[in-house]
């Protein structure tokens, strides 16, 4: 839902492909949310072979409670550290956000390239 949210009118193909999943798995995932409400499907306006997807009214409602609820329980984990190790998850945080502005490559990688590894220490401290 999030992506379709993000990327509203995506297309089923597109959203196999953002999903890394079978066809068939993400239309009964489809099927699933559509069933509730959440998702529309409409046909492409420029092939009939494909559908588009839309987030519904509920689904957005139902998505922001779920934002809501998350922003909830990260505020409580966060208050619950000591101030040490909160100061070291912003740290670590601006480090990354560093990273991903001087790499830009991290954020854009093909659709269709392989997934990327992590690093040997960092699989292993995972």
């Amino acid at each position: 839902m999030y992506i379709v949210d993000r990327e509203n009118g995506i297309r089923m193909r597109a959203l196999n492909r953002l999903l890394g999943a079978a066809p068939p798995s993400v239309c009964r995932l489809v099927d699933r949310l559509q069933a509730l409400g959440f998702v529309e499907r409409r046909p492409c306006p420029d092939s009939r072979r494909e559908v588009t997807l839309s987030l519904t009214g509920v689904g957005r409602k139902h998505l922001a409670r779920i934002r809501e609820r998350r922003d909830q329980l990260l505020v409580q984990a966060l208050d619950s550290m000591p101030s040490r190790q909160r100061t070291a998850l912003t740290e670590a945080l601006a480090g990354l956000q560093q990273a991903l502005v001087d790499q830009p490559m991290l954020r854009l990688a093909p659709e269709d390239a392989p997934p990327v590894s992590l690093p040997r220490d960092a699989a292993r401290s995972a």
